[in-house]
């Protein structure tokens, strides 16, 4: 598992757990109110966080930058 914390423009957006992680240049969705309002963010920087003192063993902490994507994805349906 990873401890993953997100930034978004220099600001921390999340911190959760998650089991996969998104690659170096991978767009992220995050949710808005309705389909239409979705924003979507760049992976710009994968950080490993090699020696996080209140991380437990089994976890590896990971920072993210993500740039947030002009407008032009918004209400665009992914493509795979």
């Amino acid at each position: 598992m990873y401890k993953v914390h997100g930034y978004v423009d220099g600001v921390k957006k999340f911190d959760r757990l998650m089991s996969h992680l998104p690659r170096l240049s991978d767009t992220i969705r995050f949710t808005g109110d309705c389909p239409k309002n979705d924003t979507y963010g760049t992976v710009t920087e994968v950080i490993w966080c090699m020696d996080e003192p209140n991380c437990p063993k089994e976890w590896q902490r990971i920072n993210l930058r993500i740039e947030m994507e002009k407008n032009e994805k918004q209400g665009a349906t992914p493509t795979g």
